[in-house]
């Protein structure tokens, strides 16, 4: 009687140890690396490889290719040693990059250049020249703060991640960063310090990356351009704006709503300066011009003919068909 009680418990144990063995295989498979076919040993060295760990992936053009198996430090360079199926080759154009797999930090390292199949001049390391090394993806994301105070949370991660995508040589990531950097409308005058921010921040992660991300470069020159630009001539622009209201101060449109209206309109101008930032200057300059544009309309308001001066009288005009402008009654000379 107390066996077949004991039964029951004995068979639910046995089938819960077997799931549970079950399941911790499948675990391992999935954690354990593993590359198709055969495989030998390479490596590369790099200055910088913070993030990288063992087990972690080697990847040929977003194929998983090996698996990292050690990394020894060597002075102030770091070897990181790696399983290769034997059907990629390194060769002396193979560059070897750490690259982020996701915005939780985990690492992978990318082969650019590997050839596949055997061929000459087939090398086992990857030098020192020809690798890009690990970078701190809080330095990138810290001179963008302001900007992802302005987002929710899907456009924060959009923009993590398309920087992260330029960042590692993407260049499909420039132009939507470009776009949601134009949430800092929201800053007015402070735009151009957050902007300088961003080009400094972009500049650090350049320097840990030795310059050779090309897409890197590419959009702090962008930005940089942008905010050079605007450091030339924004202090002329407002001066000028504040001269057109000091001058005009009975039309319509005063110079306060012209300065209102460029920083409301500074989104607009952002987003075509952007594409084109060569145009930035020609705009601004032009922008300038608008004092003595209006210093000659007034010139010109005050140079209404009197009645004194029309040698031949007034030409009569209806009651009904008085004109003024900017306050001033027309005067029509026969």
């Amino acid at each position: 009687m107390k066996l077949k009680s004991i039964t029951p418990t004995i068979i639910k144990i046995v089938a819960f140890a077997a799931v549970i063995g079950v399941l911790t295989y499948v675990i391992i498979a999935i954690l354990q690396p593993s590359s198709d076919g055969p495989s030998s040993e390479r490596s590369a060295v790099f200055s910088d490889a913070s993030g990288l760990k063992p087990r972690d992936g080697v990847r040929l053009a977003g194929v998983k290719v090996g698996y990292v198996t050690a990394i020894d430090l060597n002075g102030p360079t770091a070897v990181v040693h790696f399983q290769l199926n034997d059907d990629i080759t390194i060769t002396s154009k193979t560059t070897a990059a750490v690259r982020y797999q996701n915005l939780l930090g985990q690492r992978y390292v990318e082969l650019i250049g590997a050839a596949q199949g055997k061929t000459q001049g087939e090398l086992t390391q990857v030098a020192l020249d020809k690798t890009i090394p690990s970078f701190d993806v809080s330095t990138l994301f810290n001179g963008f703060k302001p900007v992802f105070d302005t987002l929710n949370a899907d456009e924060i991660n959009e923009l993590q991640s398309n920087l992260l995508r330029v960042a590692q040589g993407d260049g499909r990531g420039i132009s939507p960063v470009l776009k949601q950097i134009a949430n800092i409308t929201a800053y007015g005058n402070q735009r151009s310090e957050i902007i300088t921010n961003i080009v400094t921040s972009l500049g650090q992660v350049s320097d840990q990356l030795e310059g050779r991300s090309a897409e890197m470069v590419e959009l702090v020159d962008k930005l940089g351009s942008i905010v050079d630009a605007f450091s030339r001539v924004s202090d002329r622009l407002r001066e000028s704006l504040r001269e057109v209201n000091r001058s005009m101060s009975k039309t319509v449109l005063t110079g306060e709503q012209l300065e209102s209206t460029y920083d409301q309109s500074f989104a607009a101008i952002y987003q075509r300066l952007a594409r084109e930032p060569g145009e930035l200057e020609g705009l601004l300059n032009g922008a300038v011009l608008l004092k003595p544009l209006m210093d000659s309309l007034t010139a010109a308001t005050n140079s209404t003919p009197s009645e004194a001066q029309c040698s031949k009288g007034l030409l009569p005009l209806p009651d009904t068909a008085q004109i003024a402008l900017m306050g001033q009654r027309l005067v029509v000379c026969k």
